[in-house]
């Protein structure tokens, strides 16, 4: 979604949730080195702009959600799975793969 746009689109999510329901962000995480190589190669996310954290809060709160989750995920490639049981120890260090952010309207 271009910039410019995101306000629009996150009040007209809100205007379609119900009360009471849940609004779920996935995003890549723009701090995460391996993440960035991984979408500057690919050909799907030619033109993406990716979402801070901090602008991801800041949509939530624009249209007055309550932001109940935010974490951290995808810290441990398919070739470190057995390293994946840590990831929930992990949920607030700023280097996974991707975050995501659950709120709900009230």
């Amino acid at each position: 979604i271009a910039p410019e746009l995101r306000n629009e689109v996150i009040k007209n999510i809100y205007q379609i949730l119900k009360s009471g329901g849940n609004l779920f962000i996935f995003e890549h995480n723009p701090y995460n080195p391996v993440t960035l190589k991984i979408v500057k190669d690919c050909i799907w996310d030619k033109d993406a702009i990716l979402l801070k954290p901090k602008e991801t809060r800041e949509l939530i709160k624009y249209v007055n959600l309550n932001e109940k989750t935010f974490n951290y995920t995808l810290f441990f490639p398919s070739q470190l799975k057995g390293l994946r049981f840590l990831e929930k120890y992990l949920t607030k260090f700023p280097m996974g793969g991707q975050y995501f952010v659950r709120a709900v309207k009230n």
